[in-house]
């Protein structure tokens, strides 16, 4: 896990904080999620649009490729 120096927000620098931990088992291995957020509430909202934005085209790309791997075995 990255250490509280190298988790700071990408937007304004300021060290993020824990919002939730949670834990969850996967196979047979507990492993523990930790979700940071930016203290400045105005600053997250705009980090969460970045996030999804990036989400979203990544899937676009992602599903273009698919795409273009079945057209080519046609």
């Amino acid at each position: 896990m990255k250490s509280a120096a190298q988790n700071v927000c990408i937007k304004c620098g300021k060290k993020r904080i824990v919002a939730r931990t949670y834990k969850e088992y996967v196979g047979l291995t507990l492993v523990t999620y930790t979700d940071m957020v930016c203290p400045d509430p105005e600053c997250q909202k705009l980090v969460d649009e970045i996030s999804a934005a990036r989400k979203e085209k990544s899937d676009f790309l992602k599903k273009k490729r698919e795409n273009s791997k079945t057209s080519k075995k046609s």
